[in-house]
C-alpha cells in the first residue's frame, strides 16, 4: 500500500461507518510553535520559535467524539544547528500540512469544556532556507548540512485543550505535540518534532 494514499483512505472508511446525521464545526487558526530537528546528523540544535496557522473541520458523529482535518500552513526547523562539520546555521522549513484527527469533548460547569486528540499528519515541504552566522539565507539544496531534503513527511500530533461556548461561537486553546515519523532528509537521521500552542475561533456548520 503506497503510504500517501493512508489519508483519503481513512477519511472514505470513516464516511462509510458514521450516521448521517450529526454536528459539523468549522474553525479558523493560529498559533505559535517551538520545533527542532532530532536525529544522528544533528549533534546540538535549539528550538526555532515560529508560527502556523490553518482552517479546521469536525464532524461529530458519536456523542463527544469526532473525526476531522486540519489545513495547516507550518514552519519548523531548527536553531543554531551543530553539526560534524558546520555549528551556529539556522535551518527553516515551511510545510503545509492535512493534520487528520479524532477528537474528545467533554463538557464540565457548564459552557466550558475539555478536549483531547490523535491522530496523523501528512505535510508537504513548501519551501526551505538554511541561514548562516553572517545572517545570509541560501536555499536548502545548495548548502549542506541540508543536502536533499523530501518533498513531504509524516508526523503523529498528539494534545488537548479547553474551550468555551460563546452563544454561536466557541473559543478554544489547545497544546499539542507533533512527532515526526520520517527523516527531514534523504540521507542522514533527522527527524522534525515541534511543541505548538493554538488559539481557534470554531462555529457549527
Amino acid at each position: 500500500m503506497n503510504w500517501r494514499h493512508l489519508p483519503a483512505v481513512i477519511l472514505l472508511l470513516l464516511l462509510s461507518v458514521v450516521p448521517a446525521r450529526g454536528q459539523m464545526i468549522g474553525g479558523l487558526s493560529v498559533g505559535a510553535t517551538w520545533s527542532d530537528l532530532d536525529g544522528d546528523l544533528i549533534e546540538e540544535a535549539d528550538w526555532r520559535r515560529s508560527f502556523l496557522a490553518g482552517v479546521s473541520l469536525d464532524y461529530y458523529f458519536l456523542g463527544g467524539l469526532s473525526f476531522g482535518f486540519e489545513a495547516n500552513y507550518l514552519q519548523m526547523g531548527a536553531a543554531n544547528i551543530t553539526t560534524t562539520n558546520l555549528s551556529g546555521i539556522d535551518f527553516k522549513l515551511q510545510y503545509f500540512e492535512l493534520p487528520l484527527l479524532f477528537r474528545f469533548r467533554l463538557r464540565f460547569a457548564g459552557s466550558w469544556l475539555a478536549r483531547l486528540h490523535a491522530g496523523v499528519s501528512p505535510q508537504v515541504k513548501l519551501g526551505c532556507n538554511v541561514v548562516g552566522e553572517s545572517g545570509s539565507s541560501v536555499d536548502c539544496g545548495t548548502s549542506p548540512p541540508a543536502g536533499d531534503v523530501r518533498n513531504s513527511a509524516w508526523a503523529v500530533p498528539l494534545g488537548g485543550g479547553v474551550g468555551y461556548d460563546f452563544g454561536t461561537l466557541r473559543g478554544v486553546a489547545e497544546a499539542r505535540y507533533s512527532l515526526g515519523l520520517t527523516d527531514v532528509f534523504e540521507q542522514g537521521s533527522a527527524k522534525n518534532r515541534s511543541w505548538q500552542l493554538l488559539l481557534r475561533l470554531e462555529t457549527e456548520l
